[in-house]
């Protein structure tokens, strides 16, 4: 069983993967590979999900 500092530590670097994916989105769509519209649902979708780790870490900091 893992304590909250290795969750928050783990979620920290989820938020990291979240920023590269985003970053291979955004050069995805630059290059031409996405259309606007799956572009914008996709990033849209990270940022929820960003929020949601974001969620995550305050509630393991304060429990």
């Amino acid at each position: 069983r893992g304590t909250d500092k290795e969750a928050v530590r783990f979620f920290y670097i989820a938020k990291g993967s979240l920023a590269e994916l985003r970053t291979q989105l955004r050069i995805a769509f630059e290059v031409g590979y996405l259309r606007k519209e799956d572009f914008t649902a996709m990033d849209d979708e990270c940022n929820r999900i960003g929020r949601m780790i974001g969620a995550l870490i305050r509630a393991r900091r304060m429990g």
